[in-house]
């Protein structure tokens, strides 16, 4: 498993950064990578977003999540 978490921001992220940043968090402490990029890198720069996320899945050694002691 790679544990990648790819987001698509389109213009309504310019209004909610705190909740995408406690949402990344989330994820992170879960053990997992997140990559962002905004809609119209998705429209007009496609090829470099899937090379971006080739590469980082190729990157990407299989890890599990971190365990917080005393936490369930």
């Amino acid at each position: 498993t790679k544990r990648l978490v790819v987001e698509i921001d389109g213009g309504i992220h310019n209004y909610q950064k705190e909740y995408d940043k406690n949402r990344d968090k989330f994820f992170s402490e879960l053990g997992y990578t997140v990559l962002r990029f905004k809609a119209s890198d998705i429209e007009n720069e496609i090829k470099k977003v899937v090379e971006e996320i080739s590469h980082k899945l190729s990157a990407r050694p299989f890890s599990l999540p971190r365990r917080r002691v005393g936490m369930r």
